[in-house]
C-alpha cells in the first residue's frame, strides 16, 4: 500500500475520535473564556475531511537540492498537525490578547508547528492575519487518555480577519503560486483590500475604548482580564478590590497576613479570588462601614470552606459582629458554625 493510501485508510478509522478530540479542545477553551468574561461572535470545532488530507497528502514543493518538486509530506501522519481543529472568532483586536492566554495555559503548545501570521509578514506587507496555534492535552485525566498526544490546530482570529479568510485565503494563499501568473492590478487591490481590513480592525478597537473610557468602570476589560491573570501581592489584590466593590474597600489592616492566607488556600492569581465571589456578595460587602481587604479576604474563605478556615488559623472564641454574621449566615450556616468553634456573636 502505498504513502497516500495508507495515511487514507489510517484516517478513516480514527476520523471520530479527532471529531471528539476537536469538541474537547473547543469546550476547554471556552469555558476559560467564560471564566475571563470574553465574549466571542463564533467558534467552530472540526475534523479534517478525508478528500481535504487526500489534497493536502498530494501537495509539493520545489526541491533545489534534487532539482524537482517532491511531496510536502512524506510522513502525514506526524507531519499534519491539523486532523483536529478549532476555530475563535473574537469581535475586538484587543480581545485576541486574553484569547492567546487563555489557549497558552490550558494547553501544551507546539511553538515550532503554530505559526503567528502578523510576525511572518514584513513591515512593508499587508495580508491573511491569524494566530494557528498547535495544541496537545497538558494534563491529561483519565476519562481524556484516549486524546493523549493527539495535536489539534486551533486558529484565533477578528470577524473582520475571519472574513478575509473566508473570502480569499483559498483563493490566493492556498493556490499553487507557481502556476498562476498574478498580475501587478490583481496583487495591488488585493494587498489594498486586506490593508482597509486591518486598519478597520484597529480602529474599532480604538473606537470601543473610546466609549469604554465613558464608562463609570476605571478599568477596561482588556486590563481586567491581564488583573485576573497576575499573580497574587500586595497591590495586585488591593488593586483587585478597588474595582470590585467599586471604591468602598481601598486598605488592608495587615497586608502580609492576608496574603499569607490565601496563600494557605492555594490561591495564587487574582482569578482565584474572583472565582469565589458572588455578585450577592459584593451588595452586601459594600454596604458594610470600614471594610478591609483583610475582612473581604476573611469571608471570602470562610465561606468557600470554613472548616479549612477555623482549623487553620487558630480562630477560636472569636467575637464575631451581627454585620458580619448576617453577611456570612447569607451564604453558610453560621449559628452550627459558630457552635463547632466557640465563636461568640455579639452586637
Amino acid at each position: 500500500m502505498d504513502r497516500l493510501s495508507s495515511t487514507i485508510e489510517w484516517y478513516k478509522e480514527k476520523k471520530d475520535l479527532y471529531a471528539r478530540f476537536s469538541n474537547l479542545v473547543l469546550n476547554k477553551i471556552k469555558m476559560a473564556l467564560d471564566e475571563r468574561n470574553i465574549v466571542i461572535a463564533y467558534s467552530s470545532a472540526r475534523e479534517k475531511e478525508v478528500e481535504s488530507l487526500q489534497e493536502k497528502c498530494q501537495r509539493t514543493t520545489y526541491d533545489r537540492s534534487k532539482g524537482k518538486y517532491v511531496y510536502r509530506y512524506t510522513d502525514p501522519r506526524n507531519q499534519i498537525t491539523d486532523f483536529a481543529g478549532v476555530r475563535i472568532v473574537a469581535y475586538l483586536n484587543s480581545d485576541i490578547h486574553t484569547i492567546r492566554s487563555a489557549v497558552e495555559a490550558i494547553f501544551s503548545i507546539d511553538m515550532d508547528n503554530s505559526v503567528d501570521k502578523l510576525k511572518q509578514m514584513q513591515e512593508n506587507e499587508v495580508g491573511y492575519l491569524s494566530m494557528h496555534y498547535i495544541i496537545s492535552l497538558k494534563d491529561v485525566s483519565y476519562e481524556e487518555r484516549m486524546y493523549k498526544g493527539l495535536k489539534c490546530e486551533v486558529q484565533i482570529r477578528t470577524l473582520l480577519q475571519d472574513a478575509w479568510a473566508q473570502i480569499f485565503h483559498d483563493r490566493y494563499y492556498k493556490s499553487n503560486v507557481d502556476l498562476i501568473e498574478m498580475t501587478p492590478d490583481l496583487k495591488r487591490r488585493t494587498n489594498l483590500i486586506a490593508g482597509s481590513l486591518e486598519l478597520l480592525d484597529e480602529q474599532i478597537n480604538a473606537l470601543v475604548n473610546q466609549y469604554d473610557a465613558f464608562s463609570t468602570s476605571p478599568i477596561n476589560n482588556e486590563q481586567l482580564q491581564k488583573l485576573l491573570d497576575s499573580s497574587i501581592d500586595e497591590e495586585t489584590l488591593l488593586k483587585y478590590c478597588r474595582l470590585k466593590f467599586k471604591g468602598e474597600v481601598t486598605r488592608y489592616y495587615n497586608a502580609k497576613l492576608t496574603i499569607s492566607k490565601l496563600e494557605k488556600f492555594e490561591m495564587c492569581y487574582v482569578r482565584d479570588v474572583d472565582n469565589i465571589i458572588q455578585e450577592e456578595f459584593v451588595k452586601l460587602v459594600s454596604k458594610m462601614n470600614q471594610m478591609t481587604v483583610d475582612k473581604v479576604v476573611d469571608y471570602l474563605l470562610i465561606i468557600k470552606d470554613s472548616k479549612k478556615y477555623f482549623s487553620s488559623f487558630d480562630v477560636h472564641n472569636i467575637k464575631v459582629k451581627k454585620e458580619s454574621f448576617d453577611l456570612l449566615n447569607a451564604f453558610i450556616d453560621m449559628e452550627m458554625i459558630g457552635k463547632e468553634y466557640g465563636i461568640v456573636f455579639t452586637d
